[in-house]
């Protein structure tokens, strides 16, 4: 018979337990490592004589499956909850940088299929999340399979909820004074000039964007870090406003928000009162969801949603709860024909939208798709559950018709929801030519801003480390500098002779000095790609596909921790130039349909002021997969 031991650590009285399951097992035994657990708790298994079992590795059409059953889950949550609340937890986004729920399902999913599909004696799970410990009870009490718990993890709940709890509340009071500090601030910065140019009734094209340092310039004023050019060109015929959240410095911001002559800017903050920001926190602090049984691959996985809901206290942030209470006070200042924002699921596009149906419904609000998407950009793709009952804008545009059909694919959309445009934010790929091909050995690695990126760096320093036939540059990420990778991993650089920084300038002077460019799922491999550069993507091994180009195989090779990137290398340097050539073009077709250029036409649906494309509660949900 199987057993199992699922540890959090490995401890003397641990050690006691594995001896005695042992003694009476006669078949293999294994572990697997699931967590961080140290050195000497491996080798104390590694002396009892145990195997290491590594997780199942998943091809495409588990991935795939993968991904539309994790949607569905979400969107079936979602549909039981349908409240503001829930559509402002990055649970509901479905973003992979903010929620960990298809991590944590996939290592369930993993752990119960090695434990289904493998003979052995004696198993020893070694520090699993204990989000997951309940599910995996269930499902081996459900195999019949004699398991034991170590009780270390009741303690690690314990603890991780009170952190989390007070983490959650001591962000939410913080951003509390924070916003009411910066609503203070704007008014008094900009009262008089919005009170002496805003109002009337006159209607407003809206654009909801992102300010930081660099969106001023004396030479060109404003220039829009997601939509370009578009604010000058729609400023033509009609009145734009400027709706934004300053990630700069927020002084420095207004100060050239006061300034600007050729938009009239206004921060979020400035709609804000201290009862909204009551209002917001009431909310966040009393949101109880409702999470009933819910089935991945056969097995019950409720448990996993509940415990994260528990852990990250529903996963709300309240600065985007509060857009709602926010946008509910626009049509005090200016009534807006249309709302244009950015579309990435985000907790803020949702109070952004929900309160606009309820305060100005005739407003029609488009939704701008700005950049790449991937097969792991689950929160592009809306659930059949969802349609009809989440807050979405009247349609979305994307940056071209490779995007638009990926959304398609994988979402549950109405017919004409998504169309497409242009790529706002990449006028400069269409003005770049093709670069001449290099053979020096010169490896460009670019850098996401994630932390889980370590990895591709870790692999690359192992692969390429000391090798002299070439010469690596690492560019970082503006949010993620080298000091993460050096104080929390340990990567020294200086020891690595053949490894340096890049100086951080333009990408282009990058990709003119390197060969090859190895990435993950930044935007670097496509504008790499572009211009002629090969690219390598790595392959993290999650069961989410980063790869923004993952549909194409062009110029493009895939590596992973088992795959020698020095051997990929000379692959791409032999090469013929005619084979290059070829591959190149056919890459660059593709390219051509992920973005659209600006031009009048791909502009004209941002010029369209009304649609009827979205449901009513009781439209039926219509889908362009196939999937119903």
């Amino acid at each position: 018979m199987k057993k199992v031991l699922i540890v959090d650590r490995i401890d003397s009285a641990e050690l006691k337990i594995i001896r005695d399951r042992i003694s009476k097992s006669d078949g293999e035994n294994i572990y697997l490592m699931l967590g961080c657990a140290q050195t000497c708790d491996l080798r104390s298994l590694d002396d009892l004589g145990f195997e290491r079992q590594q997780l199942p590795i998943h091809g495409e059409e588990y991935r795939d499956k993968f991904l539309r059953e994790y949607i569905d889950i979400i969107g079936s949550v979602g549909k039981e909850n349908d409240n503001l609340e829930w559509w402002a937890t990055d649970i509901a986004s479905k973003n992979r940088f903010t929620s960990r729920i298809p991590e944590l399902l996939a290592n369930f999913l993993s752990v119960v299929e090695a434990i289904r599909g493998k003979r052995f004696g004696v198993m020893v799970i070694v520090d699993p999340d204990w989000t997951i410990v309940t599910s995996l009870q269930k499902a081996l009490s459900r195999d019949e399979v004699y398991f034991i718990v170590s009780s270390g993890f009741a303690r690690k709940r314990l603890l991780s909820l009170l952190h989390s709890r007070l983490r959650s509340l001591l962000s939410a009071v913080y951003n509390f004074g924070k916003v009411g500090v910066k609503a203070i601030y704007c008014r008094f910065i900009l009262g008089d000039i919005v009170k002496r140019t805003m109002g009337g009734h006159e209607q407003y094209f809206v654009v909801k964007t992102f300010i930081y340092n660099n969106s001023f310039s004396g030479e060109r004023g404003y220039r829009d870090t997601f939509f370009g050019k578009l604010p000058d060109i729609m400023s033509r015929d009609r009145k734009v406003l400027i709706l934004a959240s300053v990630l700069g410095g927020y002084r420095h911001c207004l100060e050239q928000i006061k300034k600007c002559s050729s938009f009239r800017i206004i921060p979020i903050e400035y709609l804000v009162t201290f009862s909204d920001m009551m209002s917001a926190f009431r909310a966040f602090i009393y949101f109880k969801p409702i999470v009933s049984d819910k089935h991945m691959f056969g097995c019950e996985v409720a448990d996993i949603i509940r415990n994260e809901l528990s852990r990250t206290w529903n996963g709300v942030q309240y600065f985007q709860l509060l857009h709602y209470w926010a946008l509910k006070r626009l049509p005090s200042i200016a009534s807006a024909g249309t709302f244009l924002m950015t579309y990435e699921n985000n907790p803020w596009e949702k109070m952004c939208i929900a309160a606009l149906r309820q305060v100005s419904p005739k407003t029609h609000i488009i939704g701008y798709q700005h950049t790449i998407v991937s097969h792991a950009s689950a929160n592009m793709f809306m659930s059949r559950y969802e349609y009809g009952i989440m807050p979405i804008p009247d349609k979305v545009l994307t940056v071209g018709g490779v995007t638009r059909n990926i959304m398609e694919r994988y979402g549950s959309f109405k017919k004409d929801f998504i169309r497409t445009s242009c790529g706002l934010r990449f006028e400069y790929i269409f003005n770049i030519k093709r670069l001449a091909r290099k053979n020096t050995g010169n490896i460009l690695i670019g850098l996401e801003g994630i932390q889980e990126v370590y990895k591709m760096v870790e692999y690359v320093l192992k692969e390429l480390g000391g090798n002299k036939e070439y010469k690596v540059r690492i560019r970082t990420h503006p949010v993620l500098s080298w000091d993460y990778f050096r104080k929390s991993r340990g990567f020294d650089l200086a020891k690595y002779p053949n490894f340096n920084l890049s100086a951080g300038g333009p990408l282009k002077d990058d990709l003119e000095w390197a060969d090859v460019v190895v990435y993950w799922g930044s935007t670097i491999g496509v504008e790499a790609l572009n211009i002629g550069r090969p690219v390598v993507h790595y392959d993290i091994g999650s069961v989410f596909n980063y790869d923004p180009l993952f549909e194409s195989g062009d110029l493009k090779w895939v590596v992973s921790e088992d795959v020698r990137l020095a051997v990929i290398l000379e692959k791409i340097r032999g090469l013929s130039d005619e084979e290059f050539l070829s591959s190149w073009e056919k890459a660059k077709a593709y390219l051509n349909n992920y973005f659209y250029p600006i031009n009048e036409g791909n502009l004209t649906e941002f010029m369209k002021d009304n649609t009827e494309v979205v449901p009513s509660r009781s439209d039926p949900c219509v889908t362009v997969n196939g999937m119903l």
